[in-house]
């Protein structure tokens, strides 16, 4: 995939900048995508000068080919793609993953640092809270919104979480089909690198959507009142809106966009500049994926300033909108290596994918000796039923992100 455009192709996509493009959103989320992978630690990458130590920590060489990186920068925009389909039920689970409010919070009691981290009990925690703040719920009408996309403050943060659990499981499954031997599983191989490369495409979307200031806002299409702080509509926009700020419904599509043209930010204009320097908890990256919001949220209202006094379209402006992108993409390239560094399997692991997952020429039934036989007596039943409690304990205590094989239940004998 060329990473530039030709000058009449160029032409020709400046003039359908004013009308909804999301393939201009998919530039963005491109730069970001190839900022990251360029950047990840190989263990054969020649170091800058001398004195320069060879990366401590590497992922796999096969994430450097020139075809994987185009699959991801395909792949880092299937979000929108699916988002833009007329379909309420992809809008309706999709739709809310691409965005985090965090002004909206605390119409729920919540912040973002009482939010929880599992997607559906996140969803429990708003359901239970909304009857008890029905006032600041005035200016949601569920008739308008047939997908139901727009009830909630958004789940941004744990699309990320998931996007980067869902890496960080392809990672391992290709570590077990080294350790396995990889003799008859080539077909094996090259579907795991696929399912990863979807996974870090949706990383990527989800990590770039929320370094984009108005993903996480309420203000993420010009600037609005706020019916929580004030709820009644006769309110005039001088004390909503004090700083005059855009109300344009297009702004965002502006700076989603538009702002990206006028700059010429392209991967090879960001390069020089990007810096690979961010770390994340590998094992549970909750906490920097809050961070990565929060540092987001804090250019919102200077984004707004820039855009009334017209430095957006100067040198600052093009600062700004870089530092964006490159933060998107520092954060991209830390979730990556850390997904690769924790996805080690354990031996359970192993022994799971190979008792269902023969390789090419092996039998597809597994043999009678890898399954349990149900106990026949009460007290075989007991026994069992202890074992089962024991793997399960064990399991619990293993490594987060580990998918443990199903212990089987014991079938206890009819009572005579």
């Amino acid at each position: 995939m060329p990473r530039t455009l030709s000058a009449a192709l160029s032409a020709s996509l400046l003039a359908l900048a004013a009308a909804p493009a999301f393939a201009w959103d998919a530039h963005g989320h491109r730069v970001i995508t190839y900022l990251a992978l360029d950047g990840l630690p190989f263990a054969d990458k020649p170091a800058k000068g001398d004195a320069a130590p060879a990366p401590i920590v590497t992922v796999p060489l096969w994430l450097s080919s020139p075809e994987i990186k185009d699959a991801v920068a395909y792949q880092c925009a299937e979000p929108d793609r699916i988002r833009a389909q007329p379909t309420p039920s992809l809008v309706h689970v999709n739709g809310p993953d691409h965005y985090l409010d965090l002004d909206m919070l605390p119409r729920w009691g919540m912040t973002i640092d009482t939010m929880p981290t599992l997607r559906h009990r996140f969803i429990k925690e708003l359901t239970l809270a909304r009857p008890k703040f029905p006032q600041n719920f005035t200016d949601y009408d569920p008739a308008k919104d047939a997908a139901n996309e727009n009830e909630w403050p958004g789940l941004g943060a744990q699309a990320v979480m998931e996007a980067y659990a869902g890496l960080q499981a392809s990672f391992r499954t290709l570590k077990i089909i080294e350790i396995a031997g990889a003799e008859g599983r080539d077909l094996q191989i090259a579907q795991g690198r696929q399912n990863a490369v979807f996974y870090m495409g949706r990383l990527s979307h989800f990590v770039g959507d929320l370094a984009q200031p108005l993903h996480t806002t309420i203000h993420h299409h010009g600037w609005v009142r706020d019916v929580a702080t004030f709820p009644d509509p006769a309110t005039l926009p001088s004390t909503w809106n004090p700083n005059d700020y855009t109300t344009e419904y297009a702004f965002h599509a502006y700076i989603d966009g538009t702002i990206l043209i006028h700059h010429q930010l392209t991967v090879e204009s960001l390069t020089p500049t990007q810096k690979h320097e961010r770390t994340v908890n590998d094992m549970d990256p909750w906490g920097d994926v809050l961070a990565h919001i929060k540092r987001s949220f804090a250019q919102v209202e200077p984004l707004y300033r820039m855009h009334k006094d017209d430095t957006l379209r100067g040198p600052e402006g093009k600062a700004f909108i870089s530092e964006r992108l490159h933060d998107g993409a520092d954060m991209l390239r830390a979730l990556i290596v850390a997904a690769w560094t924790s996805s080690d399997p354990v031996k359970r692991d192993l022994d799971y994918f190979t008792s269902g997952t023969p390789a090419a020429g092996q039998p597809s039934l597994p043999e009678m000796n890898t399954r349990r036989i149900p106990a026949r007596t009460g007290t075989e039943a007991e026994q069992a039923r202890k074992e089962a409690e024991e793997r399960r304990k064990a399991r619990s205590g293993g490594g987060a992100g580990k998918t443990p094989p199903p212990a089987p239940t014991p079938t206890p004998a009819p009572q005579p």
